[in-house]
């Protein structure tokens, strides 16, 4: 075989060889390794255009072996094809064969150093880098200042010694947070650089550097000095600062007193609130919050620890919902105020209260309060049992297993039963372990621990948890020991999972408002456990989506003589002595003020605003005066500028021609858009030539232009102008009659032409015969004409010469089950031969058929009787008349289908007799069911998922719900009992 012979088999079966996969390729290796040793063959082999790329890289990949074995090889470079080969940009070789640099030829690297290829150069980066390649190129790849570059040269650089200690300070110093993290995880980083490092200004980099092994203690000075600058820093800067940047400051417990007078004078509520509820509040700014007449507001003081207890019983005072929830999280709450909560009316702050608590005294107070009837077993009876010291050790481990998902009103274990069950003198050590990795409070408090260190015992292992992270479910079923700790860390997915766990101590939620994680807010606002002061925070910082939120949520309605808004408008626009008016706030109150106001004057002055997201705030709103319009179409922004056509769409017609001739004469992008929205005449006979597929889907075109685009327009935008045809009937019907005739016709040179004849002068039909010949030859949307005409039939039921034509359009022989299904369901007259035809069709159609509500009775008796079940079931829910002839149909599946839909009061009672337990099921389920009829199959065994869809329905009556609370299932029973007192309460109110 010849090297060119060779060369064309390697490239007509490269693929196999490089599978491997058939015998092939074995034979070709062979022949490969013949001739791969001839520098002519391979070089000819690697410049030939057909060359498959993973044979030029394992060339590449033995290149080293060539020139060691072959003399030959020695002059490779000087080859005259190997020079064009390898500066190809077509020859990216594959790195799936080079496991590290050693193995890449160093001329190429040399090339792609050359050529700057930083991509690849850094995948050949990526394994083990040793000091010869390190000495060798270190500066030129330094040279590009890259990040991926340099973080893989430190840390894939093996050894501790040698170049690589020299140039750890260069790369400490670089500009990318990246390569100074990797100097900070480096194990044979200096102390020097580490003290360099640790106060860096990316708090990963610094993190790693605190971390470090060789990290010096006497570096710990200098983190304390610049973290003390670095407060100075942005204590100089609160008035700009935002809560995303406050949340370092507001949950530090250092913060100065200072820092929090200088943040409570900002127009902001919510800000205000948190400075308040300060432990290092000053006395005159918790005053201030006390002479609010607002309790929500005189809530963040009896949330403040610090406050003298003379305050807080001042405050116990004050009849209100806020300010109780608010004083039983105070840490600092004295016993007796803690008795009283426990005593308090409402249930929910006497289970937030025993959250609060470590005294038995507060948690026996709560257990004795009776607890609502319709809970199958209440936290008071467990909590009772709790902190029972005659309790047996069995008992206490029921308790811990039974508090779950099914049985608990809480949902899960709540902090109170955890910490309860952690203090029991009786707990056994299996349990133990359960809580002492939860609970740093526990070495202090239980009896048993303290017994097990004098003795000089080990403490119990510590359980660990890993089993409740991987999924929320599980999450949600957990103790509420476990989920405080949770929500005490740093990790966010984490928190985002735990935040709706109604067994977790409330008072963790409260820090939680710094957050700027958006689904973790979102999952706050959902909350219905909370106080009327936690929403309404919320609500002061939040965005529409979680305001949204709060508004549908039941628990903020209920407390809501909180959330009165203040008006925007009012905050943020000042109108100067010379009447132009200026817009004052920050960037949220703006864009607040775009949705809100509708004064000419300052929506001009918004739409002309220096930051883009207030100006497209304006452009976003769905109608705009033209004075507005026109100061955004003076602007350069482009996103902006292309929202005009559709503002323009909305006034009034006759005054925004001149406009929209001006946007139409910019062409391009603003051209196209125009076209979907104007509604001008002159504009969309121009357009016609110039952006007929756009114009197609404007649903404003006018009946001239429409006919015009019939006459001249493509014929591919004629389908979509079909559908866009609104109001429009004697236009759609004339043109769906010639797409259909196009789509009768679509075999062959020119069939159907003879049509034309009848639509078209002589002077067109030469022009329409050669567009009719272009569209013939490529059919790009030919597939879409029937479904366009069955939605045109559908769209105009009431029109006789749209629905004589529908009888037709069935006829045709040429239409898919579907379209021949759904214009079947909705024409009132198709003629005998088409229904004839319907009915010799499949199940499908015969069930569109049986839809229609026009049908004569000799289509219905005949589809009465069809094989199929599926047609049954469309004719009984279309005609409810035949509702008592299918009530007794052979079939279980039409029997059920009709059991759930029919509204017949006669036919429910007939289904009633039914021995199927699914049809009286379905019965059950029918929102239509008569009392008469549903009161005595509610006594019959009808499945669990009827009754509780029943007792899950808004629409459900009392009457119903009150036959459910005597059902057997105690869920049903249970559930039925929380509805009717929820509607109870509700009444009340």
């Amino acid at each position: 075989m010849s090297p060119e012979d060779f060369i064309k088999i390697v490239i007509a079966n490269a693929d196999h060889r490089a599978s491997g996969l058939s015998a092939l390729a074995d034979k070709l290796a062979h022949y490969y390794q013949q001739y791969w040793y001839d520098c002519d063959v391979v070089a000819t082999y690697v410049n030939h255009p057909d060359a498959k790329l993973e044979f030029i890289a394992e060339i590449f990949y033995y290149l080293p072996t060539f020139v060691e074995q072959q003399p030959s090889w020695a002059t490779w470079k000087n080859h005259p094809d190997w020079s064009t080969a390898i500066n190809s940009p077509k020859r990216i070789l594959q790195f799936s064969y080079w496991p590290s640099w050693k193995d890449v030829p160093v001329f190429y690297f040399e090339y792609l150093v050359n050529k700057k290829d930083i991509k690849f150069i850094s995948k050949i980066l990526s394994s083990r880098i040793e000091k010869e390649f390190f000495v060798q190129w270190v500066k030129p790849l330094t040279a590009f200042d890259n990040r991926s570059i340099d973080a893989r040269l430190v840390d894939n650089y093996w050894g501790t010694e040698g170049p690589i200690q020299e140039w750890l300070p260069h790369f400490s110093r670089s500009r990318h947070a990246g390569v100074r993290l990797a100097v900070a995880k480096k194990h044979c980083t200096p102390a020097d650089i580490l003290r360099t490092l640790c106060v860096d200004a990316d708090p990963k980099v610094a993190k790693a550097a605190l971390e470090h092994s060789n990290f010096p203690k006497d570096a710990l000075e200098i983190i304390a000095e610049h973290e003390s600058k670095k407060q100075e820093q942005k204590l100089d800067q609160l008035d700009t600062l935002g809560w995303n940047e406050l949340e370092a400051f507001l949950t530090h417990p250092d913060f100065p007193a200072e820092g929090l007078d200088i943040l409570s004078v900002r127009d902001d509520d919510a800000i205000f609130f948190a400075c308040v509820m300060h432990p290092n509040a000053s006395e005159s700014l918790w005053r201030r919050a006390l002479e609010s007449p607002e309790n929500w507001k005189k809530s963040a003081v009896a949330l403040n620890p610090n406050v003298p207890e003379a305050v807080l019983r001042e405050l116990a005072q004050i009849e209100s919902f806020d300010i109780a929830f608010a004083l039983a999280s105070n840490p600092s709450l004295p016993e007796d105020m803690q008795l009283a909560l426990a005593n308090h009316p409402d249930r929910t702050i006497r289970l937030h209260v025993a959250d609060q608590t470590l005294s038995e005294k507060v948690w026996a107070a709560v257990a004795s309060h009776p607890a609502p009837e319709y809970l199958h077993t209440p936290l008071e009876q467990f909590l009772a049992l709790a902190i029972d010291p005659k309790a047996k050790k069995d008992q206490i481990v029921n308790i811990y297993r039974d508090v779950n998902y099914t049985r608990s009103d809480g949902g899960v274990m709540a902090t109170s039963i955890g910490n309860a069950l952690a203090l029991h003198p009786k707990i056994s050590e299996d349990m133990l372990g359960t809580f002492l990795q939860y609970m740093p409070w526990l070495i202090q408090h239980n009896q048993t621990v303290q017994l097990r260190l004098l003795e000089g015992k080990p403490l119990p292992r510590a359980s660990y948890y890993a089993e409740f992270y991987d999924s929320e479910s599980k999450l949600t079923k957990s103790p509420g020991y476990l989920i405080n700790s949770l929500l005490r860390g740093t990790d966010l997915a984490l928190k985002r999972l735990t935040v709706a766990h109604t067994g977790c101590n409330r008072r963790l939620l409260f820090p939680l408002w710094f957050s700027s994680d958006k689904p973790l807010l979102k999952r706050l606002a959902l909350r219905t456990d909370m106080p009327g002061f936690f929403y309404e925070i919320l609500w002061r910082k939040a965005d529409d989506s979680i305001r949204a939120l709060l508004s549908a949520n039941k628990a903020f309605i209920s407390r809501k003589g909180v959330v009165n808004e203040i008006p925007v408008a009012q905050k943020a626009t000042v109108v100067g002595s010379d009447g132009k008016v200026v817009i004052k706030g920050n960037k949220k109150d703006r864009i607040n003020l775009t949705r809100s106001t509708d004064n000419e004057q300052v929506l001009c002055a918004l739409a002309a605003d220096k930051l883009i997201d207030v100006r497209t705030a304006v452009a976003e709103r769905p109608t705009l005066p033209l004075s507005v319009i026109e100061v955004l179409i003076s602007g350069t922004d482009k996103d902006i500028r292309l929202k005009a056509p559709k503002l323009l769409a909305a006034c009034a017609s006759d005054s925004t021609l001149y406009l929209e001739k001006q946007l139409y004469d910019e062409g391009g992008e603003m051209a196209r858009e125009l076209a979907y929205y104007t509604r001008h005449e002159q504009l969309q006979l121009q357009m016609l030539a110039t952006h007929p597929e756009t114009l197609s889907k404007n649903r404003n075109i006018t009946t001239n232009a429409a006919e015009n685009f019939f006459r001249y327009g493509p014929l591919n935008d004629l389908i979509e102008l079909l559908g866009h045809l609104d109001e429009k009937p004697e236009l759609s019907l004339k043109l769906a009659k010639f797409l259909f005739r196009i789509y009768e016709d679509k075999i062959g040179a020119l069939p159907g032409f003879d049509y034309f004849q009848t639509l078209y002068t002589d002077a067109d039909r030469n022009e329409y015969q050669i567009r009719y010949s272009a569209f013939s030859k490529k059919n790009r949307n030919f597939q879409y004409i029937p479904y366009e005409i069955q939605e045109m039939i559908e769209k105009y039921p009431d029109n006789i010469e749209i629905q004589k034509f529908s009888g037709e359009f069935l006829n045709s022989g040429l239409l898919s089950e579907d379209v021949l299904a759904g214009v079947a369901g909705c024409c009132k007259e198709i003629n005998n031969s088409a229904l004839q035809m319907l009915l010799k069709q499949s199940s499908e159609v015969r069930s569109g058929l049986a839809k229609n509500v026009h049908l004569s009775q000799e289509v219905i008796d005949a589809l009465k009787v069809d094989e199929d079940e599926s047609v049954r079931i469309a004719l009984a829910l279309a005609h409810p008349h035949l509702g008592e002839y299918f009530s007794k149909d052979i079939s279980v599946a039409v029997r059920k289908q009709l059991a759930e839909n029919t509204k017949d009061i006669n036919v429910q009672k007939l289904l009633f007799l039914d021995t199927e337990k699914d049809v009286l099921s379905r019965l059950a389920m029918n929102n239509y069911c008569d009392y008469s009829v549903l009161e005595p199959l509610l006594t019959k065994n009808v499945d669990f998922y009827a009754k509780r869809y029943l007792v899950e329905r808004p629409e459900t009556s009392t009457a119903v719900l009150e036959l459910l609370v005597n059902d057997r299932t105690a869920w049903i029973c249970n559930q039925a009992n929380r509805v009717l007192q929820e509607r109870l309460s509700a009444s009340l109110k």
